[in-house]
C-alpha cells in the first residue's frame, strides 16, 4: 500500500510526486509531511512557488520573493542545503521553479549529493508535469519512489524501488481528510485469461439479453405440444419416396431408352 512504503524503515531517500493541473499534489504532499512528521527529525521545506507560506512546524525557506537569498545578501540555502550535518527531511516545491531557477544541472547535482548523505532521511519534491521540458525522466529515473497523479481521478501509479533493487509498480486509490490523513486503497486487476475462460463457461454474462431458463420456465417449456414427435433413434426404417401424379402428369410405364436404335 501507499501509506506502508510511505512510512517503511528506512525512509525511500527520493520520493517524487508527480501531478498535474488535473490533479494536484498539495494534498498529498501535506499527508506525506504528516506521516514524517511524528519523528523528531528537523523538516526543511524549500517553497519555490505561490504565496509563500512560514510553517511553524518546518523550517521554512521563501524561495519565491527571496530567489537565492537575495535579500538576505550572503548565503544562499538551497545551494548549501548539501552541507547541513543534522538528520532532516528535504523538501522541494516545486522542482520545475527550482530548476527554471538554478539549471537543470545545479538541481540534479545537489539531488545526488543529498541522496548520498546519510544525514539526509528523505527528499519529497514535487514535479507539476505539465511544464516539463524534458527533465522529468531524468529525476525519475533519479527516484526511489515515483508517484504519478492520474488527472481527473483520485488514483495513483507508484513505482517504489527496494533497497534489493526491486521495483514494486502499483496502482491505487487514495484520499486525504481534513486533518490529512491518508487512506488507500489497492485496485484489483482481472486476468484477460479468466476473463475468457469465465465467458466460455457463463456465456450469458456476456449476452444483453436472457439466454437461459428457470426451473418454473422449463416446466412451462415441456408442457408446450410440439407440431412433430421425437421418434427413436435406434429405430431402423427403411427410406421410401412417395409420389402422388397430378393431372397433367404424363406417366409412362415404359422406358424410354427401349425406342433408342443402336
Amino acid at each position: 500500500m501507499l501509506s506502508t512504503y510511505l512510512t517503511i524503515s528506512p525512509l525511500s531517500k527520493f520520493v517524487l510526486i508527480e501531478d498535474c493541473l488535473e490533479h494536484k499534489g498539495k494534498d498529498l504532499l501535506e499527508s506525506i509531511l504528516r506521516l514524517q512528521a511524528k519523528h523528531s527529525w528537523k523538516i526543511r521545506y524549500f517553497q519555490f512557488e505561490g504565496l509563500f507560506k512560514n510553517r511553524p512546524s518546518y523550517l521554512c525557506y521563501d524561495c519565491v520573493s527571496n530567489c537565492k537569498s537575495w535579500l538576505q545578501g550572503h548565503i544562499d540555502h538551497f545551494v548549501n542545503v548539501v552541507d547541513i550535518k543534522d538528520n532532516t527531511i528535504i523538501v522541494i516545491d516545486s522542482l520545475v521553479h527550482a530548476v527554471h531557477l538554478y539549471g537543470f544541472k545545479t538541481v540534479y547535482d545537489i539531488l545526488k549529493r543529498l541522496i548520498s548523505k546519510r544525514e539526509i532521511f528523505e527528499i519529497v519534491a514535487v514535479f507539476h508535469e505539465d511544464l516539463d521540458n524534458g527533465f522529468l525522466q531524468y529525476f525519475r529515473n533519479l527516484s526511489t519512489f515515483a508517484i504519478q497523479l492520474q488527472p481527473n481521478s483520485n488514483r495513483v501509479l507508484y513505482f517504489y524501488k527496494k533497497p534489493s533493487g526491486k521495483i514494486i509498480r502499483q496502482t491505487e486509490t487514495y484520499s486525504t481528510t481534513n486533518n490529512g490523513i491518508l487512506t488507500c486503497e489497492k485496485i484489483e486487476t482481472v486476468d484477460p485469461k479468466k476473463l475468457v475462460v469465465q465467458a466460455i463457461n457463463n456465456p450469458e454474462n456476456l449476452a444483453t439479453f436472457k439466454i437461459v431458463l428457470n426451473d418454473e420456465e422449463k416446466a412451462l417449456r415441456d408442457k408446450v405440444v410440439l407440431p412433430y414427435l421425437y421418434r427413436d433413434e435406434d429405430e431402423k426404417m427403411d427410406g421410401k419416396i412417395f409420389y402422388e401424379l397430378d393431372n397433367t402428369d404424363d406417366w409412362d410405364e415404359e422406358d424410354p431408352d427401349d425406342d433408342l436404335d443402336i
